[in-house]
């Protein structure tokens, strides 16, 4: 299924008709990690499925999860020396736009790795770091850029 499909429809069921879909594919047939059990691992930096085993990894978003994997492979981005969860510590990015698809999960991605995250929407400003999420008052996205490393 590719989202959007109603676009923000308000639905009886959540948010919109969307979310509803997306939140009812099981994570045994999801391929895209956007269902209810991946964005909540996701957004609590849980990376396996079977803990403690840590056998069965869990679906990260692609598009996202490719935008890190070209990060990986630039010079002075990943610290592959430090340990999970490190690799990006010291490091600023910003995200423009916050999409449950794209912006958000490689905000969170990224927070993950151990960055300090903005991320730009129309309506706010917020800042993702040590797990936690800050709404950021007087920030522009120009300002957010500027302190990206």
């Amino acid at each position: 299924v590719y989202y959007p499909i109603f676009g923000q429809v308000e639905s009886f069921s959540g948010a919109s008709q969307d979310d509803y879909l997306r939140d009812t594919v099981s994570f045994k047939c999801d391929v895209e990690g956007l269902c209810h059990t991946y964005r909540t691992n996701l957004y609590r930096n849980v990376r396996f499925l079977d803990y403690p085993a840590n056998t069965k990894k869990c679906v990260l978003p692609c598009t996202a999860l490719s935008c890190v994997k070209i990060l990986e492979q630039c010079p002075n981005c990943y610290d592959k020396s430090k340990p999970v969860g490190k690799h990006m510590e010291g490091q600023v990015v910003t995200v423009i736009n916050r999409s449950e698809i794209v912006g958000r999960p490689l905000a969170a991605m990224l927070a993950n790795d151990g960055a300090d995250v903005y991320s730009v929407d129309i309506n706010s400003i917020y800042l993702f770091r040590g797990g936690r999420l800050h709404k950021c008052e007087g920030e522009t996205p120009e300002s957010c850029v500027r302190k990206s490393s």
